[in-house]
């Protein structure tokens, strides 16, 4: 009985901490053709993301939050997404995105976009570089 409690103590917590969801599109590649963010209380925001983003694009969707390190489990603050974009051998441009939210400012956020773009292609360096796609406050 006791475990019972806990583990509906811990999905109670899952349905109703706050939540920024990022997911992105990618085409066969790899290369990223397409994001979303969308905010809400519970992981139940990630499904609305993606649902979202199929609407627009096609290709492979993927979740790229539910990392406390990257901010996404922040009640309310800054958000950034930065994108990567260099040139393949094929001659085409392979895309990636990061984006981290932070409670105090803009370049925290950006510092954690930068973690969760890296988490996610391994093979970006800073030669590489990145811009900021978008930014904004949520609460």
């Amino acid at each position: 009985m006791r475990l019972l409690k806990l583990f509906s103590e811990k999905r109670s917590f899952f349905d109703t901490a706050p939540h920024v969801a990022f997911v992105v599109a990618k085409s066969s590649n790899g290369s990223t053709i397409g994001w979303q963010i969308a905010w809400g209380k519970g992981v139940k925001i990630n499904t609305k993301a993606r649902k979202n983003l199929k609407k627009k694009v096609s290709g492979k969707v993927i979740f790229q939050s539910a990392h406390e390190e990257h901010g996404h489990f922040s009640p309310r603050g800054f958000w950034v997404v930065i994108k990567s974009k260099r040139n393949l051998s094929s001659n085409s441009d392979f895309i990636s995105y990061g984006m981290g939210a932070d409670t105090g400012s803009y370049q925290n956020a950006e510092e954690k976009a930068l973690l969760n773009l890296r988490h996610y292609d391994s093979d970006w360096n800073e030669s590489h570089g990145y811009t900021i796609s978008k930014k904004g406050v949520f609460h």
